[in-house]
């Protein structure tokens, strides 16, 4: 471990702060699914199984949309790897609790008390992030970020279905990452600046929130795109003659690695655009990926437009967390990651009722692509329109900024 005052080992700082994104990545909705059906059955004799099993599921998310904001102004006032210590901590109690109860009762709290350190981990990694990193380095970590969660995406229900192959409870022990990610924070992430007396102490500033608006429109939006795109491409492959619930789960596996190709590349666009332009890229390829999806005659095409939306959908949470940390200081980073937070799951809230229920109403899926692909392009007429006349958030991007991790604590 460091001594106090020496500047921190880089490799460590990354190594401690990709530490703490993996545990908050190991979110209800990348683990639970897989064994809701086993769930059903085991408790097919409970009242009304039917509605409170699929909240095992949507419990933690809603909890997580609520104190999203909350949980950022605390960060503000109080060291960051503090809070993300404590609550990788607590996704590891209430991760695995449902592991040794019976009572599905039981089993919902510790999902409810899951949502608390699971939206606090996905406020304070980002904000630690912009703690210890700036310019193009900054961007790289949140390129990391949100390329880590594709991963995760990608191979958490292989790993689930293994745990859970004897029981479905088994799968809750994966929960015991957190006492790794805990320990890796406390032995490599410093403490930032406003865990000092001075600056735990100053007085909130005010957030101009007008002019970050279209920075969170964005991440509604893109948010919602990316969850049509996960509901509502079963269905096109069925209008197609080639659905089925395995096929839906590949369908869902290539979305994710389309988004770790876009959050991968973030960093490198990052550099030759400016932020705001980035809005214009992003709405700009998922619209062209749903046109492509729905002329698409064949699975191979179909897969390729899937790649091409995952992948501008892949750029949105790194831009959108570049962009706002850029615009405001060090004691406004929590409450922006938080609103940021909550408009993200909002827009997953959206995104079925398009992918499913619209797509319902209208007959079809390829109707649907269509239209949403048309509705897109016109969302990047608007911030083309907003980028040219130098409104748009943060018209220059952090990219002259040099990257430097601040000293450690310890």
């Amino acid at each position: 471990m460091a001594e106090s005052g020496q500047r921190a080992n880089p490799a460590g700082i990354r190594l401690g702060v990709v530490s703490a994104i993996i545990a908050a990545s190991l979110t209800t909705s990348i683990t639970v699914p897989p064994i809701l059906p086993k769930m059903l059955d085991h408790y097919r004799d409970v009242a009304h199984a039917t509605v409170l099993v699929p909240l095992v599921v949507t419990l933690p998310f809603l909890v997580s949309v609520v104190i999203a904001p909350f949980v950022g102004a605390l960060s503000d006032r109080i060291d960051r790897r503090a809070i993300v210590i404590a609550a990788s901590l607590s996704a590891t109690v209430f991760g695995c609790a449902p592991f040794f109860f019976e009572s599905l009762y039981a089993v919902l709290t510790a999902r409810l008390l899951m949502g608390l350190a699971t939206g606090t981990l996905l406020v304070c990694t980002s904000a630690l992030i912009a703690d210890l990193f700036t310019g193009p380095g900054r961007q790289r970590m949140l390129g990391m970020k949100y390329a880590a969660l594709g991963v995760t995406h990608i191979f958490a229900f292989a790993l689930i279905g293994h745990l859970a192959e004897t029981d479905w409870r088994n799968a809750f022990l994966i929960f015991l990452w957190g006492l790794v990610a805990a320990g890796l924070t406390w032995m490599f992430i410093p403490r930032r600046p406003n865990a000092e007396p001075g600056v735990a102490a100053a007085p909130v500033v005010p957030i101009p929130w007008l002019r970050l608006a279209p920075i969170f429109a964005g991440v509604l939006l893109g948010a919602m795109t990316f969850d049509v795109l996960l509901t509502g491409t079963p269905f096109l492959a069925i209008e197609r003659g080639f659905g089925g619930a395995r096929m839906a789960g590949y369908l869902a596996a290539v979305a994710s690695t389309g988004m770790l190709i876009g959050a991968s590349a973030f960093p490198f666009i990052a550099r030759r655009l400016e932020g705001a332009a980035l809005w214009v890229v992003i709405f700009v390829i998922t619209s062209a990926g749903y046109v492509f999806l729905a002329a698409a005659p064949s699975l191979p095409f179909m897969v390729a437009g899937i790649l091409i939306v995952g992948t501008g959908c892949g750029m949105v949470q790194p831009n959108s967390l570049s962009l706002l940390f850029g615009q405001v200081p060090v004691t406004a980073r929590g409450r922006v990651a938080g609103v940021q937070t909550t408009c993200f799951f909002l827009g997953m809230a959206a995104g079925p009722l398009i992918g499913v229920t619209l797509g319902k109403a209208l007959g079809s899926h390829v109707i649907l692509f269509d239209g949403f692909g048309l509705v897109l392009a016109a969302i990047a007429a608007v911030y083309l329109l907003l980028f040219w006349r130098g409104r748009s958030s943060n018209p220059r991007s952090e990219r002259a900024e040099p990257a430097k991790p601040i000293s450690p604590a310890h």
